[in-house]
């Protein structure tokens, strides 16, 4: 079983996701820890905005925040998802 979130190393990437959102006024903010339901992925963050612009600028700030903070991380694979 894994540890505690705290100590997930993708922690510090969730916080990021989430404060993105946040800072966009996203509501209903969930980070569920789902490697015990798959392999596919460790979490999965799931937000709510009013509209279809407010969602734009969530996602956009998400890959802003993300790409200026794990810019080293960020894989091919991850610039694919991020529509890199």
């Amino acid at each position: 079983a894994p540890g505690p979130p705290s100590s997930d190393p993708l922690t510090p990437l969730i916080h990021t996701i989430v404060r993105a959102a946040d800072m966009r006024k996203a509501s209903n903010i969930v980070a569920l820890r789902v490697t015990s339901c798959t392999s596919l992925t460790e979490f999965v963050v799931i937000v709510s905005g009013t509209s279809r612009p407010q969602n734009q600028a969530i996602a956009a700030a998400i890959v802003k925040d993300v790409e200026g903070t794990f810019v080293d991380e960020i894989t091919g694979v991850g610039k694919r998802c991020l529509g890199k």
